[in-house]
């Protein structure tokens, strides 16, 4: 007689008998891959539901059918003895169910689904074509975006086209393709190695003519103890990138700039002219270039300066025509969009147009190291701080010190660039800003925005952000270094006000410690801290963090959670051949290896009741950890597999995956790197740009 086990919630019935070979000669590849992947994941689907959060009558049953289960009876089986010939036949038949997956209600599709690793997945996709069509939906996609990804570019664009209720957009998007690729980048996130690595060529260096570029003079301070010396203050890269844009301006043969679309790869000459002019610096954000540059030919050969200019260019991508030409640039519809806005070779086209052009010094500087100056800018306004040393014939020893602050959002309107604020000397000191002879200035800030359209004024502030370091040493260190690493911001009002002020590192008289950091101090607040994390008037903390480590510098991606740092400790590195400087990526965990396959076998064990209880203890409290992240508005920080508090800070501040050591030597030449979530951008030591895309 034989058994059969009832169908439940669609299930269908598979027969396997003893006598049946386990590993067929006549499958195929194809069935090889699905019978492997489709085993590693429905079991990983049935401990999904045990796992789950709520056993109603629907996740019972399918937890019942998901759970290997075997019926057998025996028939008669032929034997001999000496004595008697009885012919009796013996056959055990095994009874298995299957699930057909697609046939499951959306919701509780969508809830098992969700327990999966974004690798598995989209790696379920290949069980079978009924699958894929249920894992690539749309609605299904969406969700598990912001499941997974709750901080990926593509979700933050995702919740944008969700709350303005922007169904023609949202339609444009194959939301299967942008989960995949967003998982895809995760992965090589959290395991710190690039996708793909692109190397952009430095120009050849043209003998008969001077280089292009000649950067403004660092100061001169190193970092020395004992006979170890190391860069504290490098010179300006001949590049600059806006990496949310995904923008690279860059030098190529024949003394000219080009734009470079990060994602494409395609370029666009920058309409500079470069002959009779020297570049001193390139800079992008904002959407706005500007190229500060000086002419090859001195005023006076006597006095050596030459007059110094800036060139503002407006930088864009060029979305199509009438209607669409409006519609704000989402890296989301510009990257999977189904009907991109394009040129006639089918590629989206960027724009660069010239703006204005105005001298930024009425006397001229030096190109010797002597002058020097330093300089911000936003899509409505440039600051330049210039410091000179005394030239003066009656033994004035004190630098000369400028702060000019010009407006350039006018030329939208017909206007042109002027200037709205003036500090020399004077008001420099007032300000507590003025460095003298032993300048600490490391950069100058602006916020990013400041101009106020509903009153038409100006608002913000420009900020100088000052260092100091214990081992410091040269002519411009200061004879009273700090303890350890001091860092400070000092906010100048553009149109009146309090200053702001926001040190670290600073040693109180009645404190015998260094002052800890807001930055790993202070409590989590969603957003916010976000924001306040990379706002210009915060001071730079992560200068010192893991002191005595020093972060020459990083990149990061606040909405994202993504920061890469890149740390090297010249101290440590004389004491052993194996401290090596260290680039690493923050804030990603590492996505979870694969467990151990199990066998398809009736015999296989199975989880007990006990063990099943369990199961689902753990999930009912990390379930309830995960609704009160959720609700106190953690959720967006990527937790890893093993934590005991989903909602611990600190941990995902700490997180941290280590690229290899050659990393280092790609993008760390020039002291500086730039990047998001999507890739990371430096310069090797042969001078040419070192693109990672992840």
């Amino acid at each position: 007689m034989t058994t059969r086990t009832p169908p439940s919630m669609r299930l269908s019935p598979t027969y396997t008998t003893s006598n049946q070979r386990e590993d067929d000669d006549d499958d195929d590849d194809e069935h090889d891959i699905r019978r492997r992947w489709g085993s590693l994941t429905l079991c990983k689907l049935r401990d999904s539901i045990i796992r789950g959060p709520a056993l109603s009558k629907s996740w019972a049953a399918a937890a019942t059918a998901l759970r290997p289960s075997s019926r057998t009876r025996l028939r008669p089986t032929t034997s001999s003895s000496s004595s008697t010939v009885a012919t009796t036949t013996t056959t055990t038949t095994t009874t298995t169910t299957t699930m057909d997956l697609a046939d499951l209600p959306y919701t509780i599709f969508a809830e098992i689904i969700s327990y999966l690793a974004p690798r598995e997945t989209i790696a379920a996709r290949r069980l079978s074509r009924a699958v894929y069509a249920a894992l690539t939906r749309d609605e299904l996609c969406i969700s598990l975006l912001l499941h997974y990804f709750p901080r990926a570019i593509e979700s933050r664009e995702l919740r944008l086209l969700l709350r303005r209720s922007d169904h023609a957009l949202l339609d444009r998007v194959p939301w299967s393709r942008a989960l995949a690729a967003t998982a895809r980048r995760y992965h090589h996130l959290g395991t710190a190695t690039p996708r793909v690595t692109e190397t952009v060529l430095a120009p050849t260096a043209d003998k008969t003519d001077d280089h292009l570029l000649r950067g403004v003079t660092p100061w001169h301070r190193v970092l020395r103890l004992d006979d170890k010396t190391a860069t504290f203050h490098y010179w300006d890269p001949s590049w600059t990138c806006d990496a949310a844009a995904g923008l690279l301006v860059h030098p190529v043969d024949g003394r000219r700039y080009a734009l470079r679309d990060l994602d494409t790869g395609r370029t666009w000459p920058v309409p500079f002219a470069t002959e009779g002019r020297m570049v001193r610096r390139v800079r992008l954000n904002h959407g706005t270039l500007i190229i500060e540059w000086c002419e090859k030919q001195a005023m006076r050969e006597d006095a050596g300066a030459h007059r110094h200019f800036a060139t503002f260019y407006a930088v864009g991508r060029v979305q199509g025509t009438s209607d669409a030409s409006r519609q704000e640039d989402l890296y989301t519809v510009r990257r999977y969009a189904k009907d991109i806005p394009s040129n006639d070779d089918g590629e989206a086209e960027c724009a660069v147009t010239f703006r204005a052009e105005w001298k930024i010094h009425r006397l001229g500087l030096l190109l010797r190291h002597q002058d020097r100056f330093f300089s911000a800018h936003n899509s409505t306004h440039y600051a330049i701080y210039i410091w000179q040393p005394s030239r003066s014939p009656w033994g004035e020893d004190e630098p000369r010190e400028r702060l000019v602050i010009w407006e350039i959002d006018a030329v939208a309107f017909g206007g042109g660039p002027h200037i709205i604020a003036q500090l020399a000397d004077p008001q420099l000191d007032h300000w507590g800003v003025r460095q003298r002879g032993t300048p600490t200035l490391r950069c100058l800030r602006l916020d990013d925005c400041t101009w106020d359209s509903a009153t038409r004024t100006t608002v913000g502030h420009v900020f100088f952000v000052e260092e100091e370091h214990r081992w410091s040493a040269g002519p411009h260190s200061s004879t009273t270094p700090p303890r350890l690493h001091h860092v400070k911001t000092t906010g100048i009002p553009l149109t009146g006000g309090p200053r702001w002020v926001d040190e670290c590192g600073k040693v109180q008289p009645d404190v015998s410690q260094m002052q800890f950091c807001w930055r790993g101090t202070r409590p989590p607040g969603g957003g916010r801290v976000a924001e306040m994390e990379t706002w210009a008037g915060r001071c730079p903390c992560w200068r010192h963090d893991d002191f005595p480590y020093l972060t020459v510098c990083e990149a990061n991606d606040a909405a994202a959670g993504v920061r890469f740092s890149a740390r090297h400790c010249f101290m440590l590195e004389t004491l052993s051949v194996h401290i090596k400087p260290r680039l690493r990526i923050h804030g990603v965990a590492r996505p979870a290896e694969p467990g151990p396959r199990r066998s398809s076998s009736s015999s296989s064990s199975t989880i007990s009741k006990a063990s099943r209880s369990n199961l689902v203890k753990q999930a009912h409290s990390s379930s309830a950890a995960s609704r009160e992240e959720r609700r106190q508005g953690y959720a967006d920080e990527p937790i890893g597999e093993g934590s005991d508090n989903l909602s611990d800070w600190s941990a995902a501040m700490t997180r941290e995956v280590q690229f290899d050591d050659d990393a280092w030597s790609k993008l760390l030449n020039a002291g500086y790197i730039c990047g998001d979530e999507r890739w990371l951008i430096g310069q090797d030591s042969h001078g040419s740009i070192t693109i990672m895309h992840f």
